[in-house]
């Protein structure tokens, strides 16, 4: 890439890691960084999931004639016939470590409320910036999110 103001060369590299495009992104920056060979990194990434739902560029390659990623004789022996996604991940993950959905919700409304006091004391005004009307989350808030949460179906186990 070409910067326009000082006409230098910049490294650039774009990602389609789907959810994982952002944590990608940032782990090549930390890498560059601390290898030495960069001083100063700017990293992030953008999923639009109603443009581009789960899995289409593994639908799209199979139109097009390259083949299907998942199954065949490779995928099989690698990871034989159990599910590979994120919402099995987690499950794994959970079991792993013996976290309960309680536990994991718990948790997770804590981050919601200390995202919510951080934005209210305007910890991330220099890291929101607003698009059009919008410059926080239109939900009502952590509380409201909370009470939807207990009896829900879990993603993975919905998709099953």
């Amino acid at each position: 890439m070409v910067d326009r103001r000082t006409s230098r060369q910049r490294p650039r590299n774009a990602l389609d890691r789907q959810c994982g495009s952002a944590q990608q992104a940032i782990h090549f920056a930390g890498q560059a960084v601390m290898s030495g060979t960069q001083d100063l990194v700017i990293a992030g990434g953008v999923e639009v999931m109603s443009s581009v739902p789960i899995a289409s560029p593994a639908i799209l390659g199979q139109r097009e004639r390259h083949g299907f990623p998942y199954g065949g004789n490779g995928w099989d022996k690698r990871y034989g016939d159990q599910e590979i996604s994120q919402f099995r991940g987690a499950e794994l993950i959970a079991e792993k470590w013996d976290i309960s959905r309680e536990e994991m919700e718990h948790f997770a409304l804590q981050s919601h409320q200390r995202a919510g006091a951080a934005i209210a004391k305007g910890l991330f005004d220099d890291e929101i910036a607003p698009f059009g009307e919008v410059s926080q989350d239109e939900d009502r808030g952590p509380t409201a999110r909370w009470r939807r949460w207990p009896g829900s179906q879990p993603c993975g186990q919905a998709a099953a």
